[in-house]
């Protein structure tokens, strides 16, 4: 991502982030679809085991 307010060159123009996961979610019938209970497996579950810790 970069920063159009911030001057070339400048370390704080660019930055980025890495993800662990990727959802598409705009056509069920499409065959890479992931549900909110796929999404809720991959990190949900996770997520709340932690909140309770």
């Amino acid at each position: 991502i970069v920063n159009p307010k911030m001057p070339p060159g400048n370390k704080e123009a660019i930055k980025s982030f890495n993800y662990d996961y990727s959802y598409h979610s705009m056509d069920a019938d499409d065959p890479n679809y992931s549900s909110q209970i796929m999404v809720y497996k991959d990190i949900g579950e996770e997520m709340l085991q932690h909140a309770f810790e």
